[in-house]
């Protein structure tokens, strides 16, 4: 740029000599004519130009021609004096040679400029910059109150929850980037609970739920995230598809791998199982072994092909590591460490399985071990062959319906479990609770979870909900199980829309093709129930179900997610 520079200034300095006295008209006129009007300030000034160039005095400057008005100049010769130099200084101080100065400037800046720039290289062509990954969505600022700060207070008339599940009270599932959705509910926010949070709520505890399959993946759900602290993948093995096809805001995949299968989806274990055992096998083994959960949780539990529904044994403890207080603050460990049966500052999570269509079948088991308690529990191969011989020659400790398994004076329930502090019943896939039966249970129930000191439910989930919802909700909500102590969860509130989905609403269309060839509506439902997810060319009206389903009746695992979500908030919304 130096260079440039030096040139810029030899360049102007040339062309004001040449131009500013010799190329403009006016100024040739100055010099040969008397002056002009406008020109006054030359009056009585010398027609000769004199250069003062050092005291260099009688050069001969030539005979120059002003070529844009062809003026001979003529023979101009240097007579330096005194009055010439003030002729000389007085020229170039005139408005007239300044404004030509300038305008020749201005002409010879642009002029260079112009050659700079023909002579720079060009730009080089924009890079394209890889795309910014998403960003997950803001949450909009609401304008409900935080359900926390409705429930918590002594006089809140909401202290209880119950309004979280009421019917009346309409909810929303918003549609996530993945397909799964969030339930929010119309009155006021839900709190989200970190696991954290949900172990500290629930520290020195011990949640118990008996009901169906439902209610087995839910406790599984929430098992999982107070040890991992995370719930499981939103969704299990996309079946049939090359990779997920479930991407969540920031362009994460939300399904379960074939290397590592869904907890909630037990389908999903059919794909890694080992040499000579069932899925069903390898999945209560996984369950109560030590890869899951660290051996915490004990799982007195077989299914098998040789097996008959009312064979089946589905029984489970988890006990959690001793928590940490707020503060982190490990002082008390010290304690648990000496009498491991200590549960004061541990989470104890119990299922215990009921099934059977109207009539419930008795409960069926062996007891505990208490190795949940010392993180040390197994399942071995040995172990499920032993187990599923016993099942099938009907050798377990306990057989009893939850009418006497409730029983405070020889109740099963009661030597099998620690002392339990929430209980919640469901009778859900199995059809409506028979009034008779909730006679007896519900109020068993209420001294089963301690009485004043605890909480029970009744929850609803899904059936057929012309069947179950008005027996449940509109003969035996107040007649029963408000009269024995309990709360009321209605799930099959919150899942509605979803029931409508199990049962097709609306119905397929009378003729519709599947791989080409015409199907009837019979055919579909057996495609729907018997086959979803296996043939990736299954027909497009199942698409939105299978968000919400990974089979006929059960949830995909988001599901249980927010289920449990708003568990949290009615069971830990009141404490301060």
């Amino acid at each position: 740029m130096g260079k440039q520079s030096n040139v810029l200034v030899i360049f102007l300095v040339f062309s004001l000599s040449m131009n500013v006295f010799l190329k403009r008209k006016d100024l040739g006129r100055a010099l040969t004519t008397p002056p002009m009007p406008q020109q006054q300030e030359w009056e009585g000034r010398s027609n000769t130009i004199v250069n003062n160039n050092n005291n260099n005095n009688n050069h001969n400057y030539g005979n120059y021609i002003d070529e844009t008005n062809n003026h001979n100049v003529g023979n101009v010769q240097d007579t330096t004096n005194s009055n010439t130099k003030d002729d000389t200084r007085n020229l170039l101080e005139s408005n007239v040679v300044q404004e030509m100065i300038r305008d020749e400037v201005a002409r010879v800046m642009a002029n260079f400029s112009k050659t700079l720039l023909s002579q720079q290289p060009p730009p080089p062509p924009p890079q394209s910059l890889p795309p910014l990954p998403p960003s997950p969505p803001q949450k909009q600022e609401s304008a409900l109150p935080t359900c926390k700060s409705l429930m918590q207070g002594d006089n809140s008339p909401y202290k209880d929850g119950a309004f979280l599940t009421r019917h009346t009270l309409p909810v929303s599932w918003i549609p996530r980037a993945d397909g799964s959705r969030e339930l929010r509910h119309s009155m006021c926010d839900l709190h989200r609970y970190s696991a954290a949070e949900a172990k500290q709520c629930l520290k020195g505890k011990h949640v118990n739920l008996i009901g169906d399959s439902l209610t087995r993946y839910q406790y599984l759900s929430l098992a999982w995230f107070v040890h991992k602290a995370a719930y499981p993948p939103r969704f299990g093995i996309d079946r049939g598809k090359p990779k997920c096809t479930h991407i969540d805001e920031t362009g994460h995949p939300t399904c379960s791998t074939n290397q590592d299968p869904n907890i909630c989806v037990e389908g999903d274990w059919r794909s890694s199982v080992p040499p000579g055992r069932s899925d069903w096998q390898h999945y209560m083994q996984s369950i109560g072994g030590a890869t899951i959960f660290g051996g915490h949780m004990e799982s007195a539990a077989i299914r098998t092909a040789k097996l008959k529904a009312d064979q089946a044994v589905e029984n489970n403890l988890y006990v959690s590591p001793v928590i940490d207080d707020a503060n982190n603050n490990n002082n008390n460990n010290n304690n648990n460490n000496d009498d491991p049966m200590d549960t004061s500052n541990k989470l104890v999570l119990s299922y215990v399985k009921e099934n059977g269509f109207g009539k419930p079948l008795p409960l069926i088991g062996w007891n505990f071990t208490g190795c949940a308690y010392t993180g040390t529990c197994t399942y071995p191969d040995e172990l499920a062959d032993r187990r599923e011989a016993m099942a099938l020659n009907a050798s377990l400790d306990f057989s009893q319906p939850l009418t006497l398994a409730l029983n405070e004076s020889n109740g099963i329930l009661r030597s099998l479990l620690p002392p339990v502090d929430v209980a919640i019943y469901n009778r859900g896939l199995w059809g409506p609770l028979q009034p008779e039966i909730a006679a007896t249970v519900l109020p068993q129930l209420y001294t089963f979870s301690g009485g004043d000191r605890g909480k029970c439910y009744y929850r609803t989930t899904t059936g057929k909900l012309k069947d179950t919802l008005p027996r449940e909700r509109n003969e035996l909500r107040s007649s029963v199980i408000f009269k024995a102590g309990c709360g009321y969860m209605d799930f099959a509130h919150l899942l509605q829309d979803f029931g409508a989905l199990t049962f097709f609403h609306p119905p397929p269309p009378p003729q519709a093709h599947f791989n080409g060839k015409e199907v009837t509506q019979a055919q579909q439902r057996k495609l729907a129930h018997g086959n979803l997810g296996k043939n990736p060319h299954t027909i497009s009206i199942l698409d939105e179900r299978r968000t919400v389903f990974w089979d006929a009746v059960h949830f995909q695992p988001w599901v249980y997610e927010e289920l449990n979500n708003i568990m949290l908030n009615i069971l830990c919304n009141g404490q301060t």
